[in-house]
């Protein structure tokens, strides 16, 4: 049964990729690549706009590059086949006691199914190539490393499982600051664990955690991370921070919460048992307490809100909520199955592991992954309705129309066929084409003096739910905080009446609205989805490529 629903999640995420079109930052990675060889790249952009080493240089893989946006597909789909494998490939070498390949098989599926039904952002996540070079990539590989270091563990070190960890800790420290952190922790935990059970440090992990934390500074020390963050106006508010880091770690409990309390259930009655046989016969039964576990878990949740928070001063977009979730998951079975090892024999978990204890779960939790909205229907609404087949439809008649055009202006169809699994931004309309580094792009790629989308399509952060408009109004009346971000824009809110930088204020200590930050509250705690690039960014991403 696991298999079966298993493969009704991964059937209508592998059909919709050929339906995968560019969008977005791939055309400024394109064009970025094109005007400079790879060396110059790298230095470029780690000079002036971020210091994501690895992510900058897998970005020269982008299908644009070799003049195929159809190639947008073909890494969709290796994306997705590379999670599913980097999910079996853990599942294997963590509970590697559980000698039966159906075993194995089966558990993987199951955290499969729970991955993909859950997984927040597909269209930022799997479909969209600048988002899962930078945010996907270093799950798949934190997966393997997490893997390998478990395998590792009590047996004689080989080249292959000493070369491999050094190599994984350097590329996935230059991707993205949520990854580190979850490197870092990952790596600390490990540190931890083998001095609680062998009272001695390891000597190869804590040579992985120093290549961390130099990769790290080499990172986060880059001259491009710290202009980039001087177009968030709103970063380094301790208030709003840990606030907002707050409510953010409580709202995954209860958005990612439920239904892995549900998943509980099932791992508790198929594999927990199992799983409690083999803790008995283990040397490290003296490791770290499931309470400790689940309070390292839930700061380090807290953490990675916090640390996003404070850099950027908004909540974490899709893409970012898709590490996160990685992180979350990981944890929650984790510290499950410290508790079943540790509390095996109480009277709770013998309630839980009762008939109609699982079959309640396992119903509710399929009414969950499968209800109308979530990934699992909405991909396959995406696929029956045509939504995906006439979005790829109206995108290569645009290509066409481009080719074609000899205007220095050129007008395109906006997109009225927006699949919600595939779809993310698209070019802007008349009035904000000049400063929307998407059109600009566009439009440098194909050759032409500018591109406008008439009429333009709406976000995808502000159409999901039919809800969302109206508190998005809402929140424009009462708060206004992109009326305020217009001020900004225009210097209207600084003090400094010749604000450098085409005259935008850049700094928190200029701004007296500041000092009122009740007045950017809603960019926290009543902002649905983010926007995906304040108007600082979207002015400076041209000037920093």
């Amino acid at each position: 049964m696991i298999f079966v629903l298993s493969m009704l999640v991964l059937f209508p995420l592998l059909l919709l990729c050929p339906y995968t079109h560019p969008q977005a930052d791939d055309y400024t990675l394109a064009v970025r690549a094109e005007q400079r060889n790879f060396p110059e790249d790298v230095v470029r952009v780690y000079e002036r706009w971020s210091g994501r080493y690895s992510a900058t240089a897998l970005s020269r893989l982008n299908p644009l590059l070799d003049g195929d946006p159809d190639g947008a597909g073909r890494g969709a789909a290796l994306v997705i086949l590379a999670t599913v494998w980097a999910l079996y490939f853990a599942v294997k070498r963590i509970f590697v006691k559980i000698s039966e390949m159906r075993e194995n098989t089966a558990l993987a599926a199951f955290f499969v199914l729970v991955y993909f039904a859950l997984f927040p952002s597909p269209a930022e996540g799997m479909y969209w190539f600048s988002g899962y070079i930078t945010y996907q990539a270093p799950v798949i590989l934190t997966l393997f490393l997490w893997a390998l270091l478990q395998w590792r563990t009590g047996k004689k070190a080989g080249i292959w499982s000493s070369v491999v960890p050094v190599l994984l800790v350097i590329l996935i420290s230059g991707f993205n600051l949520v990854s580190l952190m979850v490197l870092f922790f990952l790596l600390g935990w490990f540190i931890l664990q083998y001095y609680m059970v062998y009272r001695k440090f390891s000597r190869f992990y804590a040579i992985l955690l120093i290549l961390g934390l130099a990769s790290g500074l080499v990172f986060t020390l880059s001259p491009g991370h710290f202009r980039r963050m001087e177009g968030f106006p709103f970063s380094g508010n301790l208030l709003l921070s840990v606030s907002g880091a707050a409510v953010q770690t409580i709202w995954a409990f209860v958005r990612w919460g439920i239904p892995l309390a549900l998943s509980s259930a099932l791992y508790i009655r198929w594999w927990g048992g199992r799983m409690v046989r083999v803790a008995q016969d283990r040397e490290n039964r003296g490791g770290a307490g499931p309470l400790t576990m689940s309070l390292l878990f839930t700061g380090m949740l807290f953490l990675l809100y916090f640390v996003y928070a404070w850099v950027t001063g908004s909540r974490p977009t899709g893409r970012v909520d898709n590490v996160v979730f990685v992180f979350f998951l990981a944890g929650w079975f984790w510290c499950l199955e410290a508790w079943v090892q540790n509390r095996s024999h109480s009277r709770f978990f013998r309630i839980v592991q009762r008939s109609y204890v699982v079959h309640t779960s396992g119903i509710l939790l399929l009414l969950w992954l499968f209800f109308p909205g979530g990934n699992v229907t909405q991909a396959w609404s995406d696929l029956l309705t045509g939504e995906a087949k006439a979005y790829d439809r109206q995108l290569k008649d645009r290509y066409r129309m481009i080719r074609a055009c000899e205007e220095d202006t050129c007008m395109v169809a906006g997109l009225t066929a927006m699949p919600r699994m595939l779809y993310f931004r698209d070019l802007a309309g008349k009035e904000a084409a000049e400063n929307t580094y998407i059109n600009r792009s566009f439009a440098r790629y194909y050759g032409v003096t500018a591109v406008v989308a008439d009429p333009p399509a709406p976000p995808a952060e502000y159409r999901s739910l039919p809800w969302e408009g109206r508190l998005r109004k809402w929140r424009q009346k009462w708060f206004a905080p992109d009326a305020f971000m217009e001020k900004l824009r225009r210097g209207k809110a600084c003090r400094d009446p010749n604000p450098s930088l085409t005259g935008l204020c850049l700094s928190g200590t200029q701004t007296g609205s500041l000092r009122r930050p009740w007045r950017i509250f809603p960019r926290i705690f009543f902002h649905i989805k983010p926007s995906e690039a304040s108007p600082f960014e979207e002015i400076r991403k041209e000037e920093m490529f």
